[in-house]
């Protein structure tokens, strides 16, 4: 995924949860709208009972609060390190695809001396072109295994990305579900 789309899917998904998040309370309804006792047309009840009385509803509402904080700040402290995983990435893939033409040229001219040596023409420094072959074969397999390791990150940071992602919805959908 391009950093650009991962920057616009934070972006949105962290303004909606500061903007949830900051909704701490719900703006006064009508007695009508809230089906109070006493009031026109009431049909439902409120309850009688707040379990665990006001403070434990404050205790319950300070704790979704701080749950929501953190959340933020786990994305805030996550989006960084997916980014600079991409970037290694990114960088990784770019070497790569420099070294990988001087192991097909060192190839293509080690081959080409093997077969003027078999037919007979030893003018040519075979030895040395063994050598600058290995040589950028090593070098391709140090770029593979960077690249392995570079993978391998990038993988482990974007699933701990993904899981604070669904966290976070599903905290959203608790909270929708709430106001329904």
């Amino acid at each position: 995924m391009e950093q650009s789309t991962i920057k616009t899917l934070d972006a949105g998904l962290t303004e909606a949860l500061r903007i949830d998040a900051a909704k701490t309370s719900e703006p006064a309804r009508p007695r009508r709208e809230l089906n109070l006792p006493g009031a026109p047309g009431d049909q439902a009840r409120a309850p009688r009972r707040i379990a665990g009385g006001f403070a434990g509803l404050s205790e319950d509402l300070d704790r979704r609060m701080r749950d929501w904080r953190n959340m933020l700040r786990v994305l805030d402290q996550q989006r960084p390190q997916l980014e600079a995983a991409e970037l290694q990435y990114d960088a990784a893939y770019e070497t790569l695809a420099k070294i990988v033409p001087q192991a097909q040229d060192t190839g293509k001219a080690l081959k080409a001396m093997i077969a003027t040596t078999k037919a007979g023409d030893i003018s040519e420094d075979l030895a040395g072109q063994f050598s600058k072959n290995l040589k950028a074969l090593e070098e391709l397999e140090a770029v593979a295994e960077n690249l392995t390791t570079t993978m391998l990150h990038l993988r482990s940071s974007w699933e701990q990305y993904a899981r604070s992602i669904i966290k976070a919805q599903k905290m959203r959908d608790v909270v929708g579900g709430d106001n329904s």
